[in-house]
């Protein structure tokens, strides 16, 4: 969501299920911090989602290392 001020909001809740049982295994609520577009240009907005879905990304594999949330 990107705000007239140009702020970029990307939260997000997930979790890693066990593909033998269903259980939870990790489980994050991640909210992008420090993301800004120009307010006009859409390219701006796009390109500020996809870094804070690189962070989100970083973050769900950092759980499957260490299996835990």
């Amino acid at each position: 969501e990107g705000g007239a001020d140009g702020s970029v909001r990307l939260d997000a809740t997930w979790e890693l299920l066990s593909s033998t049982d269903g259980s939870v295994l990790s489980r994050g609520d991640f909210r992008a911090a420090g993301l800004k577009w120009d307010g006009r240009n859409e390219a701006t907005i796009a390109a500020a989602i996809s870094q804070g879905v690189l962070a989100l990304a970083a973050e769900i594999t950092a759980a499957l290392g260490t299996g835990k949330g």
